[in-house]
Order: C-alpha cells, then structure tokens, then sequence
C-alpha cells in the first residue's frame, strides 16, 4: 500500500507540478515574414499554443467558422500541413516567447 499511495498521488492532476507558462506573443517577424495579417498572427501564436478551433474563436469573440477559415489561412501561408508542423516550426525559429 505505500507504494501504490504515492503512485496514486503522482496520477492525481491536482497535485501535478505547475507547467509553465504558455508563450505569449510571437518575438519574431517569421509570422509578418509570411505575410500573416495581424489577425492571423494572433490565431497563430494561439494555434502554437496547441488550441482547438473551437478555443480559438472563443478567445478572439469569433464564430467557429471563421476561426477554421482563419486557420486555413494560416496554415497556407506558412506552407504547413497540420497545426503540429506549425508548432514545430515556431519553436525551432523562435516565433514565440519562452
């Protein structure tokens, strides 16, 4: 039971250590580089950060559709396939803050 009990602690979210803290604006110009509109800058940063359509309209107070359209542009513009491509590469070009 001593072993199972600490286990049971490390599976339990609330006693997760914190994750830090999401980046929270894009410090390279790769994103004007790639001629994104200062809205798509935005859905791109929150893209990066792993959000679905559905929390992206939330955050921007947009409709889902317009938010998948944003991210259809974006995804263009920047030659990319899938948003895991994006965030790999705004990473590994330092897009975002750490």
């Amino acid at each position: 039971m001593l072993v199972v009990q600490p286990l049971l602690l490390m599976l339990d979210c609330r006693h997760a250590p914190p994750t830090p803290p999401l980046p929270k604006e894009p410090v390279h110009d790769g994103w004007e580089s790639a001629g994104l509109t200062p809205r798509e800058r935005e859905v791109a940063v929150l893209l990066a950060r792993g959000m679905s359509n559905r929390a992206v309209a939330e955050q921007l107070v947009i409709t889902q559709k317009t938010a998948a359209n944003h991210v259809h542009r974006v995804l263009g513009k920047l030659d990319v396939r899938s948003r895991s491509e994006l965030i790999a590469r705004a990473y590994t070009r330092g897009w975002l803050a750490t």
